[in-house]
């Protein structure tokens, strides 16, 4: 075999001939790359009820795996499993890194789900390179209906794209059975019913077998699977010269060009190149000489290479006739996390994490899911070595993307192979691969939001954005126009803004009118998915689906007792508590106050209102605090939207009742709390010398995360422990943390994404 290193071209070949490849091919797809951006949405949990809250840490990195400092808006979306958005957010990204959460209390029926991420920028490579991970959401366990007819999905794929006569050809098999990768065996017999070949699934629906095509002859595959016999007939040869064969499974990775002996001297009348390359970049290429090289195995060295998915484009006289992708695995071994747990604490555990690369320290950002072994249903399926290693250089769905970054599975390297195998060859013309290569910038980088509109009349040329505490937020300069435009906005959702002309001296005063441009972005795309039903009975254990059956059971009984119907009050009660039990979490104990409708119009001040309607009385004690009095000896505590109002601020309060949108009371045997929620024009320091604008198309702000209160009726199989975010290693590699102690015969699971600041991706689940 002959060996060959990309820095120096072993083989007697037309110096002109490889300049001239360089010019018409190498230079016009590297001519325009754009900066190529991915996106990774770790969850805190993968199987979720539906009174839960999906808490996410997302990451954004670079071709490099270097976090992105191109893009601070992530926009996330968890739509159903026919791509219709349910919720949407926009989350901060600040060194590659946000966090936010979704409330999926209002989703309709179990089933699977699905979180959506993309940057503006990736939506010039379009929607194939987004994110996306499945969840399921359960809200009553269901039966499988065995009425249900399955559906089968088989696909051939011929290594090279095409078969070729009297060569031995490499074919891959993919059978989904509803969407989803199934068992099988097949066979492949030609037109005399004589076996040919034999194979079977070897993982997740994929399969590959090797036969030599002859001449003229035709094949046809009888597959079996659910008790189902199918026939297809195999894809007929072409006239082609060359097929790629590519070989994983060694140390080296071994390129073979095949072809039929009585066409080798054809060949020499071609010039034939192989050109590898990464997503959009270019690693080496270099030229074939069929005298030597067809029939023959090119042993390459894989550290010349990229870590991930690389593919080889075979050219043909400058136009691409063959390809393949393949992974490689630079990293074997050389990522090493550690988690050591101190229990010496009475009430918490400290968690001492330590994470090397090649045994140095490794600064890296974090996140880490905390759950009980008893978790049901936890699978990773999505991680950030997948989400950035495979999928964005792959096309169309990948079940379980995760599993072929697991080192617990042995076989993970040669299923991975064996999945991009069956990616086939997207047959293209020259012209096409360049504007593959190097799309047109239609879509920006967005560093912030932009807020735009018209003031009049023109009363100076310089206008500010002014923040609630009237902090000057951003200056711009009209140049004699009635448009404005104020850039890269860190604003959230529901802030109050002001706008106002400024003097040279910043001294600010009211335009006339101003219009804002208030159109929201759309959401997309829609994602292509198989309709999957509910959670089925079989895929839980006895326990598991008695504990269903208890939890949900006794609910619906209850209601059942309760009402056959239930009121608008129950409802609204219902909305409410799971509206604020972020900000109270004992939100279930407390019943709504009836308020008059026209008392929520008006200017009065709450305070007023509440001292009337309640019966409460403002008491001063000793000239140095004031206190609320319900009745002697029974006190009332007053909490705005979750925050309690001190004695010195009961006075001064001035919240109108206007900004009110609900009032809870709960008793306790010698006082009463009382909390107060606003609606979302609601805000206590603004002070209103200009009109207020409420921005809408802004960042979401992330909620602090709470552990879900105890509920003896939950199924056990879903309880969890903790979620850190925004978690950071030291100059040592070291991270320390602490999670709420709980049964200590119980072991932990603790499920790490992460990412370094050179680079390096962080994937570990460990229990202990």
């Amino acid at each position: 075999m002959t060996k060959f290193c990309f820095s120096v071209i072993l083989f007697a070949y037309s110096a002109f001939a490889q300049e001239d490849f360089k010019n018409k091919i190498v230079e016009p797809l590297q001519k325009n790359n754009l900066y190529f951006e991915k996106a990774f949405v770790h969850t805190n949990k993968t199987t979720y009820l539906d009174d839960d809250v999906i808490w996410f840490q997302a990451y954004v990195a670079d071709n490099n795996n270097l976090p992105s400092n191109k893009t601070t808006l992530l926009y996330v979306n968890l739509t159903d499993s026919g791509g219709q958005v349910i919720a949407s957010k926009n989350i901060f990204i600040s060194n590659g890194i946000g966090v936010g959460e979704f409330d999926i209390a209002n989703i309709n029926g179990s089933g699977q789900y699905f979180i959506q991420a993309y940057t503006n920028n990736m939506r010039n490579f379009g929607d194939a390179n987004f994110f996306i991970k499945e969840i399921n959401v359960i809200k009553e366990p269901s039966v499988t209906d065995k009425s249900i007819r399955n559906e089968y999905d088989i696909q051939f794929f011929p290594e090279s794209g095409y078969l070729l006569d009297d060569t031995e050809n490499v074919l891959g098999i993919k059978l989904l059975t509803n969407g989803k990768g199934t068992d099988f065996t097949g066979r492949i017999i030609n037109s005399k019913n004589q076996e040919i070949t034999r194979f079977k699934n070897k993982y997740s629906g994929l399969s590959s077998c090797k036969f030599k095509y002859a001449s003229g002859e035709s094949y046809q595959a009888i597959i079996e699977t659910n008790d189902t016999i199918i026939k297809l007939k195999i894809p007929e040869s072409e006239k082609r010269e060359l097929l790629l064969a590519v070989d994983n499974s060694n140390q080296q990775l071994e390129i073979e060009l095949k072809a039929p002996e009585k066409l080798v001297q054809e060949l020499n009348k071609h010039n034939f190149t192989l050109l590898f390359h990464q997503n959009h970049t270019i690693i080496d290429y270099f030229q074939i000489d069929p005298k030597s090289m067809i029939n023959k195995k090119i042993e390459i060295d894989k550290q010349q290479l990229k870590n991930g998915v690389n593919t080889i484009t075979l050219f043909k006289n400058y136009e691409p006739i063959a390809e393949r992708k393949f992974y490689i695995d630079n990293q074997l071994d050389e990522l090493s996390v550690s988690l050591e747990k101190d229990n010496s604490k009475n009430d918490s555990i400290v968690c001492n994490l330590k994470i090397l690369n090649k045994d140095k320290p490794l600064k890296s950002r974090l996140s880490i899911s905390v759950l009980p072994e008893s978790t049901a249903d936890f699978n990773e399926t999505t991680t950030i070595k997948s989400a950035f290693l495979l999928t964005p250089y792959v096309t169309g769905y990948i079940e379980n993307p995760g599993y072929y970054f697991d080192p617990k599975n042995p076989k993970r390297l040669e299923h991975l192979d064996l999945l991009l195998l069956t990616q086939g060859f997207v047959r293209y013309s020259f012209t096409e691969m360049v504007t593959a290569f190097n799309p047109k910038p239609v879509y920006e980088f967005e560093l912030g939001f932009k807020l735009k509109g018209t003031v009049s009349p023109l009363a100076t040329n310089y206008l500010g954005l002014i923040a609630k505490n009237n902090t000057l937020i951003q200056k711009i300069y009209l140049k004699n126009s009635n448009s404005f435009e104020f850039n890269k906005l860190l604003l959230y959702r529901n802030d109050a803004v002001k706008i106002s002309f400024l003097s040279a001296e910043n001294e600010a005063f009211q335009p006339e009118k101003i219009r804002l441009n208030t159109v929201e972005k759309s959401t997309f795309p829609k994602i292509n998915r198989y309709k999957i039903s509910a959670p089925k009975k079989e895929l839980f254990t006895e326990k598991q689906y008695e504990e269903y059956k208890y939890y949900y059971g006794t609910r619906l009984n209850e209601i059942t007792i309760k009402s056959k119907k239930s009121s608008k009050n129950s409802i609204r009660l219902d909305k409410l508590a799971k509206k604020y039990r972020s900000k109270v979490f004992d939100i279930g104990a407390y019943y709504e106050i009836e308020m008059p409708e026209d008392s929520r119009k008006n200017n009065e001040l709450f305070m007023s209102f509440f001292l009337r309607n309640q019966g409460i009385r403002m008491v001063n004690w000793k000239g140095i605090e004031d206190y609320l009095e319900v009745s002697y000896g029974t006190e009332a505590a007053l909490y705005v939207n979750g925050r309690r109002i001190t004695a010195t601020e009961l006075s001064t309060l001035s919240l109108k009742m206007k900004d009110v949108e609900a009032v809870m009371k709960q008793p306790f045997k010698n006082y009463i709390k009382y909390q107060v929620f606003t609606n979302e024009r609601y805000n206590n320091d603004i002070v209103e010398l200009f009109d207020e604008f409420i921005v809408t198309n802004a960042y979401d702000r992330s909620k602090k995360y709470y552990t879900p209160a105890f509920n003896h009726k939950r199924p056990s199989g879903f309880m969890e422990m903790d979620w850190k975010t925004n978690l950071t290693t030291d100059n040592n590699g070291r991270s320390a943390f602490k999670i709420v102690k709980t049964d200590v015969t119980q072991k932990t699971i603790f499920s790490i994404q992460g990412l370094s600041e050179d680079g390096v991706l962080i994937s570990e689940i460990i229990v202990k």
